[in-house]
């Protein structure tokens, strides 16, 4: 698929991109664009000369006004306004052709969509400054009422809004085509790899081509009406170079919950040996990641450039890896507390924390500096006014924002008048009413903004004139950011100790009811304080810029031109500093691998868990996360987030994403493999396309998005730094680019942009804003479990017949919400049925309507006992076509709860442990007597499940010792 034709913009777009694509063409109008602008600035500037205040008349807003301006600086006006029309028509060409350039080279929609706004901004606002001078010359020739003076402010106001931002992406849209058309040498990582055949075959489908699938779907209603389903089931198919991801007879799934479902799986999967060596999948989400990831690296054997002069083996085989008493089970039983266990560590969690704080306020703190004084210069250089009357605001902008609603009232009026008409013309119309409704609002809180809410906040700022309030501000800003972030981040940990205190000082009984809730407005309250003082710090730097006297007074040897440029310098090197290194994640993937990334060797005749060497030893996926004999693939489920509905229903704003040592990708942003994708992107990048990057990106839980499981939390998180989760490249973006380098015969053409060498300050404002292209170069991913925490769906994706899920999610213990989730997401993507047979059996309190008189350990347990730790399911597929008809399978689930046939050593730790087997996921820190409960749970959930299995139908061909 190509981009160079775009049916969403018509043929006019078709037309301009092909003639602007030319390098030569590109270039002189890059060129002719700021010439034409700064020619008709001169001729303006030679014609005005000598009326110096023609701004302050266009804002004067009073007849009186522009009368006194006119008797006490004699000009000539009138050949400056005339002369004002040569400059209209000059800056409107500047404004047209320098957006054409962005709209037509431009590479995602977003940039394409913002490039149309430009040019429609510069038309109006051409438009308005037409209208204001007309209106000045009947009051400076005619002497005209204030209602002339009035209009003529009010469009005036409207011009500078309009233009200003239209100019800027002008601009930036001119610098970057004459950026694009410099001669340059293409990096090796940019340019898709030929080394492995099959490459330039790479199976991607781009975003919204639903269409182009159904041509490959049967001709039949029913494969039409099910094209939705079919479309969310699309897997890489097999490839010269590949293989695909194929229906298999076996698949196994771990759920999510951190370390206390790492810890159970371990535990299930030990028992489970006889499946796991059959099986062809292993699905693991966030905690399940830690564990499938921790087998796989566990089984890897050691390469060349990774043994030392001594030497090593590696011993561990798919019989005997992570089983009881072996050293890797023994190394991560020991590194349960992976986070931080001594105060060394605990010193180093709270500084990361601490300095994303610090960068994040520093970061909001400079934009506001920079900004504020550019808003006080600008308006400074517009009319001095504006800001020293808040309220009332100019009579112009008021008027102006009123007589918005007339243009408004009649698109929405014409709209309804065609909403019964089903001609394609109306239809026409009606969509055209729409957009002009939607841009006279945006007009309107453009105009708002400007003229209402920057003077205000500027005359707010006034009250806090001490030229300390910028430093003292920022500090307190990133004292309450910590401590708000770590409160909101280990919620019931950390309200735990607090009220565990309070209930010693006065004897109170605070439940977890109370906990939830001041956790809840401490983060609510911080992310007030943030913002409010955010705000009024912008204020006080607005209304202080200029005055020369408080630089003075505060720093004697800093000037006001010399604080904006240090300002502006920190600021531009943040800007282009790597987002991702700066939050979180890098720390929680270094302590993660810590305790899930070692290997058993034997060394000097003894055997030993030796961990990978984190900073020399990078586990890449093609290399490390490929297929071990009689082990399954191991697949991390992730999601990647988009914004809007088309791809994605309201609440949920995310897709599935894996990461794979074959493929990484989605069916809905496509699948690249990981080779290519490591080989094509640039160095920085490739740090996340490790197994252990895997593992802590599928377990990113605390993210500055959650999708299904979105919380007020996030945007603290976001404001604070203190969040989880990376960027990785976007399949869809690089299958597009290997468009059009086939359409360009090998050859990279010019304009293509080359993909960003970091996540540069763009990314952390997307996440603050919540702004997620699907067709961006790159996506923002997080955990799996803000998609579905069990990975069924996934597996229903690829038609397994026999699935096996471990379950060891921390839902209520009345309900499995998780598990009915998932039911209910596999029918609505996938069109997969599941009937489940008593799944009231895994709820605790339901162990039966006769039971036998409770020992004492059971009485004090009763009611968290369930019936049963495993379920059986019937699987039915819906036939989607020739090539996926329908079928049957089989499902069974093991979940991790209490029964009567639990261990009595597990049921004995659960009787001085509440809220076991249901840890929040939020507490990482494990001792050993946890470690061991889980774990024992585990196996015996295994074995349960194991028996299951037995006592069903097997596909055929299979069997089970």
């Amino acid at each position: 698929m190509s981009t160079t034709g775009s049916p969403k913009y018509g043929r006019t777009y078709n037309v301009v991109s092909k003639t602007l694509r030319s390098r030569g063409v590109a270039v002189a109008v890059a060129i002719a664009a700021p010439t034409v602008a700064s020619l008709g600035f001169f001729w303006y500037r030679h014609w005005a000369e000598g009326t110096p205040d023609m701004v302050r008349i266009e804002l004067a807003g009073s007849a009186d006004t522009i009368r006194k301006i006119i008797k006490s600086y004699p000009g000539r006006y009138v050949d400056a306004l005339h002369a004002d029309f040569r400059l209209i028509l000059s800056y409107v060409i500047a404004t047209v052709a320098g957006a054409s350039l962005g709209w037509s080279l431009s590479f995602t929609q977003a940039a394409r969509r913002l490039s149309l706004l430009a040019m429609g901004a510069g038309i109006v606002a051409a438009l308005c400054d037409v209208g204001e001078d007309l209106a000045l010359l009947h009051v400076i020739e005619h002497g005209g009422e204030n209602g002339f003076a009035v209009v003529a402010q009010g469009l005036a106001f409207t011009k500078f809004v309009l233009l200003m931002p239209a100019a800027v992406v002008a601009l930036v849209a001119v610098v970057t085509t004459l950026w694009r058309a410099r001669p340059r040498r293409l990096r090796t990582y940019g340019r898709p790899s030929t080394a492995n055949p099959g490459h330039d075959e790479l199976p991607w489908c781009p975003v919204g081509a639903n269409d182009d699938r159904l041509a490959h779907e049967p001709n039949s209603s029913e494969g039409v009406r099910r094209s939705a389903w079919r479309t969310n089931t699309y897997l890489p198919p097999s490839r010269r170079a590949e293989p695909g991801r194929d229906a298999d007879t076996i698949g196994i799934c771990v759920s999510g919950g951190g370390i206390r479902s790492a810890t159970f799986a371990l535990g299930a999967l030990d028992a489970l040996r006889p499946v796991l060596k059959k099986a062809r999948y292993l699905v693991s989400v966030s905690g399940g990641g830690y564990c499938a990831g921790a087998l796989q690296l566990a089984l890897q054997r050691n390469r060349p450039e990774e043994l030392t002069p001594e030497g090593f083996e590696s011993v561990a085989n798919p019989d005997d890896v992570y089983s009881g008493g072996s050293a890797e089970l023994d190394h991560t039983r020991r590194h349960g507390n992976y986070i931080a266990d001594d105060a060394k560590q605990w010193l180093v969690a709270l500084g990361a924390v601490l300095r994303g704080v610090v960068v994040s306020v520093g970061t909001l703190v400079l934009t506001v500096v920079v900004l504020g004084r550019l808003l006080a210069h600008l308006y400074a250089s517009l009319s001095g006014d504006v800001l020293k009357t808040p309220w009332p605001p100019l009579p112009g902008v008021q008027r102006t924002i009123g007589l918005l609603a007339a243009p408004f009232l009649l698109a929405w009026l014409g709209g309804v008048w065609l909403d019964s008409c089903e001609r394609r013309a109306c239809v026409r119309l009606r969509r055209w009413f729409a957009r002009v409704r939607r841009y006279v609002v945006a007009t309107a809180l453009l105009v708002a903004v400007a003229g209402i809410g920057v003077p205000l906040l500027a005359w707010t700022g006034g009250w806090i004139t001490s030229p300390r309030a910028v430093p003292l501000g920022s500090i307190a800003l990133v004292v309450v950011g910590w401590l708000s972030a770590l409160i909101g981040v280990g919620q019931r940990p950390a309200s735990r100790k607090i009220f565990a205190g309070l209930r010693r000082a006065w004897g109170a009984t605070v439940g977890s009811r109370q906990r939830s809730i001041t956790a809840a407005v401490a983060v609510f309250a911080g992310l007030l304080v943030i913002v409010i003082g955010l705000l009024l710090l912008l204020g006080n730097v607005i209304a202080t810029t200029g005055a020369a006297s408080v630089t003075t007074r505060s720093w004697p040897w800093l000037k006001e031109w010399q604080v904006t440029a240090i300002a502006a310098a920190a600021f531009g090197v943040i800007a282009v500093a790597d987002q991702v290194r700066w939050s979180l994640h890098p720390f929680y993937r270094r302590r993660l691998a810590t305790a899930f990334a070692v290997r058993r060797e034997r060394r000097e005749g003894r055997v030993r868990a030796e961990r990978y060497d984190y900073d020399n030893v990078r586990t890449t996926l093609h290399e490390y996360a490929g297929v071990c004999a009689d082990f399954p693939r191991v697949i991390f489920l992730c999601a990647a987030h988009v914004s809007g509905q088309e791809l994605t229903p309201p609440g949920r704003q995310v897709v599935p994403w894996t990461m794979s040592g074959d493929y990484v990708g989605s069916p809905v942003l496509g699948w690249m493999p990981s080779k290519a994708l490591h080989d094509e992107i640039p160095p920085l990048l490739r740090y996340d396309l490790t197994v252990q990057a895997a593992q802590a990106i599928s377990g990113a839980a605390f993210a500055s998005q959650m999708g299904r499981m979105q919380r007020p939390i996030t945007r603290l998180l976001t404001l604070t730094n203190v969040r989880l989760g990376s960027w990785l490249p976007n399949p869809d973006y690089l299958g597009r680019r290997r468009a059009e380098l086939r359409e360009g015969n090998g050859s990279m053409p010019w304009w293509l942009p080359a993909m960003p060498r970091r996540r540069y300050l763009v990314t952390w404002a997307r996440e603050l804003i919540g702004s997620y292209p699907a067709d961006g170069p790159l996506v923002f991913v997080t955990d799996g479990g803000h998609y579905e925490n069990l990975g069924l769906v996934e597996l229903l994706r690829h038609r397994c017949r026999y699935i096996c899920c471990i379950d060891g999610s921390g839902d209520r213990p009345n309900v499995a919400r998780t598990l009915a989730q998932a039911v209910e997401l596999a029918y609505e993507e996938l069109g997969v049925t599941i009937e489940l047979d008593h799944p009231e059996r895994l709820s605790a309190g339901h162990e039966g309507p006769q039971r036998p008189p409770p020992d004492q350990l059971l009485g004090e347990l009763e009611d968290r006992l369930a019936q049963d730790c495993t379920i059986i399911g019937r699987i039915t597929y819906p036939d989607l076509g020739p090539d996926l008809p329908k079928e049957n399978g089989y499902l069974v689930i093991g979940k991790a709860v209490l029964t009567r046939a639990t261990p009595f050593e597990v049921l004995a730790h659960a009787t001085g442990n509440p809220s076991f087997p249901n840890d929040s996921t939020a507490d990482q820190w494990f001792d050993f007597t946890r470690f061991d409960a889980y774990h024992t749970l585990g196996r015996h959930v295994g074995k349960s499940v194991l028996s299951a299995m037995k006592n069903r139908p097997f596909p055929s061909g299979l069997s089970l010792p």
